[in-house]
């Protein structure tokens, strides 16, 4: 999951960069929202544009509160008080969501999606995350679930310099890095050492993706 569409151009500010605490959950997930709205494979999971504008904001709430919470590694990028950026990292080992954040999840989605799309809703997104997680390695390794830029940040290298940090994070770690991305953005990657392991079996309608893994 991605949104570096921008970020191939040169950076024009430095973004500071700093690790990610549940205070800052509501504005992430605005940005991130934002960033995703009219992004694979979010409009295929939503596609009404209106019941998408309310669930993003749920769904990415959820995310960062319960199920990739702060101290999983999170990272984002601020200018003062702004948030412009956020990477959603899960730790080596990263456990399975807990039944709580998963009621979570199923409470916004009924709320934001309603009860009449919810059942469509559920094969879309029970296939996407069947087919993302069965091409996941086993191998302990870093695994970066999602990183997005503000659009109105985009083209300042905000998701290039939230990248590398966490690449730096992995290396002195000595642990691999492993993400799922569009087939566009594979030399985007490669160009941080990343070498595509396969090409996902992904749910009809959805874009081809890549598998993409790291080595220390």
């Amino acid at each position: 999951m991605d949104d570096l569409a921008d970020e191939r151009q040169p950076s024009k500010a430095a973004p500071r960069i700093r690790p990610s605490t549940l205070a800052d959950v509501p504005k992430g997930a605005a940005v991130l929202s934002r960033a995703f709205f009219d992004k694979q494979p979010f409009v295929w999971l939503v596609p009404d544009a209106a019941h998408r504008a309310q669930w993003l904001p749920a769904f990415f709430a959820t995310t960062l509160t319960h199920v990739h919470p702060p101290r999983d590694g999170g990272e984002l990028a601020v200018e003062g008080d702004v948030v412009a950026g956020w990477a959603i990292w899960s730790p080596p080992g990263g456990s399975t969501p807990t039944l709580r954040s998963q009621l979570s999840a199923a409470v916004g989605t009924i709320r934001a999606v309603g009860l009449r799309e919810l059942r469509e809703f559920g094969r879309r997104g029970t296939a996407l995350e069947r087919a993302l997680e069965s091409a996941r390695p086993k191998t302990p390794h870093w695994y970066l679930v999602g990183l997005g830029v503000d659009p109105d940040w985009q083209g300042r290298g905000i998701g290039r310099a939230l990248l590398s940090s966490g690449l730096s994070r992995s290396d002195r770690q000595a642990m691999p890095v492993y993400l799922e991305c569009l087939e566009g953005l594979v030399p985007y990657y490669e160009e941080y050492g990343f070498e595509r392991t396969g090409w996902i079996d992904m749910p009809e309608g959805t874009p081809r993706q890549a598998a993409m893994w790291r080595a220390p």
